[in-house]
């Protein structure tokens, strides 16, 4: 089943946080920033958010409306990226990572909770 706009509106605050929570952080301020005041709000309200960086991905204009609420930071590539722009990142997930990320994850990184470097 498809919701229309219309019926989109109805959903109660507690199923849009549901579904936002599925959604990387640029995406969702994508989507859904800046539709109406209702879903502003929801969105200033999250906390614990992801954002994927990537080399193919596109640089997002709303990060600093989010930056200081994501939780975790997912970096897919040989990307130049700065760790002090997230400052409440707990969780760095290094994909395809080069020394200089792992480096800056080490030099900026006390206050990770957890950092997992995949090949």
């Amino acid at each position: 089943m498809i919701l229309s706009p219309t019926r989109f509106e109805h959903l109660p605050n507690e199923l849009l946080i549901e579904i936002f929570q599925w959604f990387d952080a640029r995406t969702l301020y994508k989507a859904f920033y800046n539709l109406n005041q209702r879903l502003n709000e929801l969105l200033q309200a999250l906390y614990q958010l992801s954002v994927i960086l990537s080399i193919n991905g596109e640089n997002s204009t709303f990060d600093h409306l989010f930056s200081s609420r994501v939780e975790t930071l997912i970096v897919q590539g040989d990307l130049s990226f700065s760790l002090l722009s997230y400052p409440h990142v707990q969780r760095l997930i290094l994909i395809h990572s080069k020394t200089d990320q792992i480096s800056q994850a080490m030099l900026h990184g006390q206050r990770l909770q957890m950092i997992s470097v995949l090949a």
